[in-house]
């Protein structure tokens, strides 16, 4: 729906804790044991702050967890594609990617040197990248 498409492949939900430590670095146990006492459907991936689950429906739905170091702005951008957006996001300029040659992206944030930049919403991280004007739905139609 984001990306305007008639059709999607899968879902993806990236959340992120309202509550600080509420998850600490990744989410507890009891999280996701209470999340998979009661799952939205067949828990296809298990990974401590993803869940991909196979919907009755026959579409998969992708949970993505952000907590630190990750950032919320660069891992709704990332996850939320197109893939291939989503490639060029995290690959540096040099090398045929959208990312500034002095950054890099590690953990779901974005460095410079030893420093992690603050991307707090995907529209900080789009402006970075040179993005900023580029609609969700215009992503689609040139990296989709």
């Amino acid at each position: 729906m984001r990306r305007g498409k008639e059709q999607v492949k899968d879902i993806e939900i990236v959340a992120e804790p309202i509550l600080a430590g509420l998850f600490g670095d990744t989410p507890s146990p009891e999280f996701y044991a209470r999340l998979d006492g009661n799952p939205p459907g067949k828990v296809i991936k298990a990974g401590s702050k993803y869940r991909q689950y196979a919907l009755p429906e026959g579409i998969n739905l992708d949970l993505f967890i952000v907590t630190p170091p990750a950032q919320w702005g660069v891992i709704l951008a990332i996850r939320t594609g197109p893939a291939g957006l989503s490639k060029l996001l995290v690959t540096v300029r040099k090398h045929g990617g959208l990312l500034p040659s002095y950054a890099r992206v590690e953990h779901g944030a974005v460095w410079v040197g030893n420093g992690k930049w603050p991307m707090p919403e995907e529209i900080d991280f789009l402006r970075f990248v040179g993005l900023d004007g580029v609609t969700a739905q215009e992503r689609e139609e040139r990296y989709g």
